[in-house]
């Protein structure tokens, strides 16, 4: 493999004393005999390269092609959206981790004081189609002040299907 990359390296070099051994061939007699010899071996080495640089082109743009089907095989992986189930359970946990625990212990319904960032996530994903399986959201219309901001008391029931 180092050869193939020193080869490489200096493809343009070897193509370069290619062409003069071809003109070199063609004033073949007027060249001393030393000099005949050594454009023999450089002519050999340049037939040698020539192949060895197409399997090399070949192997590199084998390898760089599987690695890009790769990355764009885990980019497609990762711009497809989550399960709703998935980012439910991700919403609820980062409201309050005790609902998926209250849910696991039995306990279905829950209730508190969401801000509004937080409702308003929860009620976009129990909007969502099929939904209804997992999560029935009740928003009551009342307000509630906190240290924190203002809130809105919120229901949540839980279907078993959520575990």
């Amino acid at each position: 493999m180092t050869i193939l990359i020193w080869i490489a390296n200096h493809a343009l070099w070897i193509s370069l004393v290619g062409a003069i051994c071809s003109v070199a061939v063609r004033l073949e007699r007027f060249l001393p005999r030393r000099l005949h010899r050594l454009v023999l071996f450089v002519s050999l080495f340049v037939t040698f390269a020539t192949p060895l640089l197409g399997m090399l082109k070949k192997s590199l743009d084998d390898r760089w092609k599987t690695q890009m089907q790769e990355q764009i095989a885990t980019v497609l992986k990762a711009s497809q959206p989550k399960p709703l189930k998935e980012r439910l359970k991700a919403c609820l946990d980062e409201i309050d981790p005790r609902i998926m625990q209250g849910l696991a212990a039995g306990q279905p319904r829950s209730q508190g004081v969401l801000k509004a960032y937080q409702l308003t996530e929860l009620q976009k994903l129990s909007a969502e189609p099929g939904a209804s399986e997992f999560i029935i959201l009740t928003v009551q219309s009342a307000v509630v002040f906190m240290e924190q901001g203002t809130g809105t008391p919120v229901k949540i029931e839980l279907k078993p299907a959520m575990l």
